[in-house]
């Protein structure tokens, strides 16, 4: 499965539940996620999507952990079927919840 197919569905998604998935492209900050999610009720978050089995780049784990820190959700989607599981993360997002984001996402081994 490409990279692109998992987007696609990503962004189709986000837009029926009546969301955004910016592309999101920060000359001069390599290694930022794919897509800046923003969700009714104010909520938003950060994607980087790859394909499955893919991992990230040591820059892009560095920009993950960054965001994380801040409060903010960031996350690693590789597969169709963590759509939804994506989506409703960032509705329900609590910026308390950053540490236990980062080690849910070491142990999947994307950070």
């Amino acid at each position: 499965m490409r990279e692109s197919s998992i987007e696609s569905k990503f962004r189709d998604k986000v837009k029926e539940v009546g969301g955004m998935a910016y592309k999101f492209v920060s000359p001069g900050n390599a290694g930022v996620p794919d897509r800046v999610v923003i969700l009714q009720g104010g909520k938003s978050g950060f994607v980087e999507l790859k394909r499955p089995g893919e991992k990230t780049t040591p820059l892009q784990k560095v920009q993950i952990r960054k965001i994380l820190a801040t409060g903010c959700y960031a996350t690693v989607l590789d597969n169709k079927k963590d759509i939804d599981r994506v989506i409703w993360e960032i509705e329900a997002w609590n910026p308390g919840k950053a540490l236990d984001k980062i080690t849910e996402l070491e142990q999947r081994g994307m950070i």
